[in-house]
C-alpha cells in the first residue's frame, strides 16, 4: 500500500472512532450547547432598585430613579455633568428638526415648541440609566419578586452591560443587526433620527436582501454599512472620552517630548466617573477615519492625495448613496392630530418607491472646513411680532380645528388657500405680523460607509459642472473642472479666435496677391540650428501641445467625459515636469553657448527695424518683396521675434511654469501655494496664461510659413538644420558666433550643402 492510501485509510479510522466515541459526542454536544444557548454571567453586582425619594422598589408600576439606583456606586453629578445626552431635547429658536421627533414619540419632552422644553432623556425619574445599559427585553422581563433578602436584584437579572446597537436604536435610527430577517421599516421609523434626517441606515444586510421599496433593488448587492457588515458597533467609534481603554490626549495637551503617554483612569476611577461624552460626536471630533485605517495605501492611484485628504473627508467618496427615506423639508404651518408637521422626502415616491440619496458635499466648520456629504433640511413655521417669536403649535392645532368644526377643508399637504384660512384664524387669536419663518439646518453624513470597491471613483462627481461640492460653501474656493471665471475664458477665447482669423485672412491675402517667386532666385543654404536646438525646439512644443491638450480636458470634463479625469491630471503634471527640465536644460545651453544673445533686442534702431519688419508682413509679402533683414546663424530672429520671443522666455513662459509647480505643491507644501495666492488666484492665472500660449502657438507654427520658398521650408529646416536663406536682404549680423565656428558649421554654402 503507497503512501497516499495508508494516510486516506487512518484518515477514515480517526474519523470513525471519534464519531463512535460517547464521550466524545458528548464533549462536542456540550460545547455546541455553551456557545449556541448559554450568556455570560454578569459581572455587575447586586442591585437595589429606588426611586425618586431613596426608597426601595417592590411595586413594579413604580417609577424607578436612576439617581438613587446608581449613585450608590456611580458618580451620578459627574455623569450629568459629562453628558452628551443631558439636554438632547432643549429647545433652539423657531422650529427645529428635533421637533419633529420629539413630537414623533411619546413621552419626549414637552409638546409646546414655544415654550421651553425640559430634557426627556435626563438622568432623573425615567430609568435613563438602564435605557442604554440594559435591553429592552431585559427591562420588560425585570421579575421584581425575586430580589434577595437584602432587597437586591441580581446582576444575573439585570444583565448591565455597555450600550448595544439596539439600545442606541431605540432613539438615533435605524440599527440592524439581523442578517438573514429582511430588513423592514416599521413605527420605529417615525422617531428614527439618524435615519429619516440623513438615510443612514445601520445594518450588515445586503441591500438586495432587504424587504425595502427600493427601485432597482437587486442591482445593489453590497451591505448597507460595511462597519455594520465587519461587527463593529457603535461604542466602537463612540466611546467614553475618559475609557482607560481608549483615552488620548488632543493634540494641543500632549507634552511635543512624548510620544505617549501611560497615565490614564484607572479601571475603578473609570467605572464610578464614566463620563458620557462620547467620542467623534457632533460635540466631540478626537479621532477619525485615519485613527484605523492608513487610507494612503490603498489611495495611490488617487491624483494629490495628501490634498484631498486635508480638504475632502473619507465619508465624501466612501458615502455615495443612501437608501433611507430623507427628510428634505418639515412644514410646521399646518399640523397634524398629534402636533407633528408635514415632512417631505427627497428620495420617497408617493406610491413609496425608495430611489438612492446621493448627498451634497459641503464644507463644514466644526470639521477645519472640510468638504464632507450632508443632507439639509428646510423647515417653515408661522412667526408673528417684531421679534418674529414662532407661533406656538397648540396656537396652529386650534386654528386648524376651528376650519375643521367650521366644516372648512384643511388639505393635507396644504394648498395656499389653506394656509390663508389658518393665517386668517391665527389673526383672529390676536397674532399680528404673521410671516413664514424658514430655518434650514444640515446634518453631517457619517454612517452607510462602503468599502472601497463601492466608492465614488468618478473624479468628475466633484470636478465638473455638476459637482456635488455645494456651490455655497463658507469659504473662497475654486475647483479644477467644477469653476472658471467666465471673462477669462470669454477673452481668451476671443484672442484665440481673432488670431486664428487674422492667420486664415493673411495666408488667403498671400496666396491670392503673391506673386510666383523667379527661379533663378540666389538662395544660400545654412546648417541653421544644431542637433541640440532642434531636440529642444521639438520635446518643447510636443510637450506644450500635449499639455495644452491635457490641461483642456482638465477645465473642461464635461466635454470630454469619455476621459479620465485622474489620467489626464497625472499626465499633465508628468509633462509638466518634462517642460520644467527641458527650460532648464536650454536655459544652461543658450547661457555657456552665448545664444542668449539672440533673445536679447538691442536697443539702438530697434523701432526702426520692428517697423521695418511690420510693413513687411502688412504689406512686403504681398508683393514678393525679399525680408528686410537677412537671417544668419548668428542672428536668427528679426526684431519682432526677439521682442516677442523675449516675452514668452522671459514672462509667460516662467509665470505658466511657477504657477503650474505652485498648484502640484500644494498637494505637499499648502503653505507655499497660499503664500502664492491659493488655488483662488493661481488656477486662474495658469488658465488664461494657457490661453495665451495657444494663440502664441498658432501665430508661431503659421510665421514659419513665411520662411523660404515654400510653406513648409521653415518646418523642414527645423526638423534638418539646414534652412535656405535669400539674399539681397540687409544683414543683421554678419558675424557668425564663435562657438560654430570653431565646429566649422556656421559657413554658408552656395546652392546647397557641401
Amino acid at each position: 500500500m503507497n503512501t497516499k492510501s495508508l494516510s486516506i485509510v487512518c484518515l477514515f479510522a480517526i474519523l470513525f472512532i471519534g464519531a463512535s466515541s460517547p464521550l466524545q459526542a458528548d464533549g462536542l454536544s456540550s460545547v455546541s450547547s455553551e456557545i449556541t444557548l448559554s450568556t455570560s454571567p454578569s459581572m455587575h453586582p447586586n442591585v437595589v432598585l429606588r426611586d425618586a425619594k431613596g426608597d426601595p422598589i417592590e411595586d413594579p408600576e413604580r417609577m424607578i430613579s436612576s439617581i438613587q439606583s446608581c449613585g450608590g456606586c456611580h458618580d451620578v453629578e459627574y455623569i450629568q455633568n459629562h453628558s452628551d445626552h443631558q439636554s438632547l431635547w432643549q429647545q433652539q429658536a423657531g422650529f427645529t428638526v428635533t421637533d419633529y421627533f420629539r413630537f414623533a414619540s411619546e413621552n419626549r419632552g414637552a409638546t409646546d415648541t414655544a415654550a421651553p422644553l425640559q430634557t426627556a432623556l435626563s438622568f432623573g425619574d425615567d430609568g435613563a440609566c438602564l435605557s442604554c445599559h440594559t435591553s429592552q427585553q431585559q427591562r420588560s422581563d425585570l421579575n421584581l419578586t425575586l430580589l434577595n433578602p437584602k432587597g437586591e436584584i441580581s446582576g444575573e437579572q439585570l444583565q448591565i452591560s455597555k450600550p448595544k446597537n439596539a439600545n442606541c436604536a431605540q432613539c438615533h435610527g435605524i440599527v440592524d443587526t439581523q442578517i438573514h430577517q429582511p430588513l423592514r421599516l416599521g413605527s420605529e421609523l417615525h422617531y428614527a433620527q439618524l435615519t429619516l434626517t440623513t438615510g443612514q441606515i445601520l445594518s450588515p444586510q445586503k441591500i438586495a436582501l432587504s424587504a425595502l421599496n427600493i427601485k432597482d433593488r437587486a442591482s445593489h448587492t453590497r451591505s448597507f454599512d460595511i462597519h455594520s457588515e465587519r461587527l463593529v458597533d457603535c461604542v466602537a467609534c463612540h466611546y467614553s472620552q475618559n475609557n482607560p481603554v481608549y483615552t488620548q490626549q488632543h493634540n494641543e495637551q500632549r507634552l511635543e517630548h512624548l510620544t505617549f503617554d501611560p497615565r490614564r483612569p484607572s479601571v475603578g476611577e473609570y467605572l464610578t466617573r464614566p463620563s458620557h461624552k462620547l467620542a467623534n460626536t457632533q460635540f466631540d471630533n478626537t479621532s477619525s477615519c485615519q485613527s484605523c485605517h492608513d487610507g494612503e495605501k490603498t489611495h495611490q492611484w488617487l491624483p494629490a492625495y495628501n490634498k484631498h485628504v486635508r480638504t475632502l473627508a473619507c465619508e465624501s467618496c466612501h458615502i455615495p448613496e443612501l437608501f433611507g427615506p430623507t427628510l428634505e423639508s418639515i412644514d410646521w404651518r399646518i399640523l397634524d392630530d398629534k402636533g407633528m408637521g408635514m415632512p417631505t422626502f427627497r428620495n420617497v415616491a408617493d406610491d413609496g418607491l425608495i430611489t438612492a440619496f446621493q448627498p451634497q458635499l459641503v464644507q463644514h466648520a466644526d470639521s477645519n472646513d472640510m468638504w464632507r456629504p450632508a443632507n439639509s433640511i428646510t423647515m417653515q413655521y408661522w412667526q408673528y411680532g417684531g421679534q418674529q417669536q414662532p407661533v406656538p403649535s397648540t396656537a396652529v392645532l386650534e386654528a386648524i380645528q376651528a376650519l375643521k368644526d367650521a366644516s372648512l377643508p384643511v388639505s393635507f399637504p396644504p394648498d395656499e388657500a389653506a394656509l390663508t384660512a389658518i393665517k386668517e384664524q391665527l389673526q383672529a387669536q390676536g397674532f399680528t405680523e404673521l410671516t413664514s419663518g424658514v430655518q434650514t439646518e444640515v446634518f453631517p453624513l457619517s454612517h452607510g460607509v462602503v468599502s472601497g470597491e463601492w466608492a465614488t471613483k468618478d473624479c468628475t462627481s466633484c470636478h465638473s459642472e455638476a459637482s456635488l461640492l455645494a456651490a455655497n460653501s463658507n469659504r473662497g474656493s475654486y475647483i479644477l473642472g467644477r469653476d472658471r471665471i467666465p471673462w477669462i475664458d470669454q477673452l481668451g477665447a476671443v484672442l484665440f479666435l481673432l488670431v486664428i482669423a487674422i492667420v486664415t485672412l493673411h495666408s488667403l491675402l498671400r496666396y491670392k496677391l503673391s506673386p510666383n517667386k523667379s527661379s533663378d532666385t540666389t538662395a544660400n543654404e545654412v546648417y541653421m540650428y544644431d542637433r541640440y536646438e532642434r531636440l529642444w525646439h521639438w520635446l518643447q512644443a510636443v510637450t506644450i501641445f500635449a499639455l495644452l491638450g491635457s490641461g483642456l480636458i482638465i477645465h473642461l470634463p464635461a466635454m470630454f467625459a469619455w476621459m479620465s479625469f485622474s489620467y489626464m491630471v497625472q499626465i499633465h503634471q508628468i509633462l509638466g515636469f518634462v517642460l520644467l527640465v527641458n527650460a532648464l536644460f536650454s536655459l544652461f545651453y543658450h547661457l555657456v553657448s552665448g545664444e542668449i544673445r539672440q533673445y536679447l533686442p538691442k536697443p539702438y534702431g530697434l523701432i526702426h527695424e520692428m517697423m521695418a519688419q511690420g510693413l513687411y508682413y502688412a504689406k512686403g509679402i504681398f508683393k514678393g518683396a525679399p525680408h528686410p533683414f537677412h537671417k544668419t546663424k548668428a542672428r536668427k530672429l528679426n526684431p519682432l521675434q526677439q521682442i516677442t520671443y523675449f516675452a514668452i522666455l522671459n514672462l509667460l513662459l516662467p509665470a505658466q511654469l511657477i504657477s503650474g509647480f505652485a498648484i502640484w505643491a500644494g498637494n505637499y507644501w499648502p503653505e507655499l501655494t497660499q503664500w502664492l495666492g491659493g488655488s483662488e488666484l493661481l488656477l486662474p492665472l495658469h488658465v488664461g496664461l494657457a490661453w495665451l500660449f495657444a494663440s502664441f502657438i498658432v501665430m508661431h507654427v503659421y510665421l514659419t510659413t513665411t520662411v523660404g520658398e515654400n510653406p513648409t521650408d521653415g518646418i523642414k529646416a527645423m526638423v534638418s538644420g539646414w534652412e535656405q536663406t535669400e539674399s539681397g536682404a540687409t544683414e543683421l549680423d554678419t558675424a557668425p558666433s564663435t562657438t560654430h565656428q570653431a565646429a566649422g558649421t556656421a559657413q554658408p554654402h552656395q546652392g546647397g550643402r557641401s
